[in-house]
């Protein structure tokens, strides 16, 4: 069997153009957007006018603050969840939920 995938650019043009002015402002249009608003994995997930103007540090920067901040609420989160474990089920063959404390599989100790 095979797969495939098709990425669909939102200001790519999706009506044939049935004249010269059509197409030149479909891809004037196609051209500031691939300029100004899409993102280039080759020069780090930043639109080129962003890079030439030098907004790239800066982005670059703000992506790492939301990244830390990320990280230490997961950090937080583990902490609460090691502190106050969740009952966690776990189905059985009678199609019923028992939790692993009920099986042995799992031990609450102060």
């Amino acid at each position: 069997m095979a797969s495939w995938s098709v990425t669909i650019e939102p200001s790519r043009p999706t009506k044939v153009a049935l004249s010269l002015e059509e197409s030149r402002a479909q891809i004037a249009d196609y051209i500031l957007y691939y300029n100004n608003e899409r993102l280039h994995s080759s020069i780090g997930y930043v639109a080129p006018k962003d890079k030439l103007e030098g907004r790239d540090k800066q982005i670059f920067k703000q992506r790492d603050q939301k990244l830390e901040a990320a990280r230490e609420a997961r950090k937080q989160k583990r902490l609460e969840d090691k502190r106050c474990p969740a009952l966690h089920l776990v189905p059985t063959s009678e199609g019923t939920f028992n939790s692993l404390a009920q099986q042995g599989q799992f031990s609450i100790s102060s």
